[in-house]
């Protein structure tokens, strides 16, 4: 993918009366490049055709959603991902993969590391009277 600033440098040559394979040398492209480059800008006006869209796969969720994964997360930091999953699917109707939910847990900035100190502080007095539990009703034999 060829920088826009290039495409221009194509362009300003080719308003010069350069040949094709001359540009190509001088900008280190091929001639295909220029040729096409150059059929964009008669037709369009522009170096960038103005109809391609976007590459590359649309996102699933919204930036509402984005804002709804991190009301889940800021509320239930000790949930695993699968059950996160779920209370997505639930507030929007979006079922993703586990690998999808990650990605999206690092746009908004959200790590593993950052869930563990928050769950750790949070839930201080909960372990606490997990682990009084396990050592009432453990019974070694």
């Amino acid at each position: 993918m060829l920088s826009e600033n290039l495409k221009w440098r194509i362009i300003y040559c080719y308003e010069e009366c350069y040949k094709s394979k001359e540009i190509a040398k001088r900008l280190y492209v091929s001639k295909t490049t220029v040729t096409n480059i150059c059929k964009i800008f008669d037709k369009w006006g522009c170096v960038n055709n103005p109809f391609t869209g976007k590459s590359g796969k649309r996102k699933i969720f919204t930036s509402e959603d984005m804002q709804i994964l991190q009301d889940i997360v800021q509320e239930k930091v000790d949930y695993y991902l699968d059950e996160l999953i779920y209370e997505m699917e639930i507030k929007t109707g979006k079922l993703v993969s586990i690998p999808t939910l990650c990605r999206s847990l690092q746009h908004c900035g959200i790590t593993r590391k950052k869930l563990q100190k928050v769950a750790h502080k949070q839930n201080k007095t909960l372990r606490g009277f997990f682990m009084y539990q396990i050592e009432i009703e453990y019974n070694a034999e």
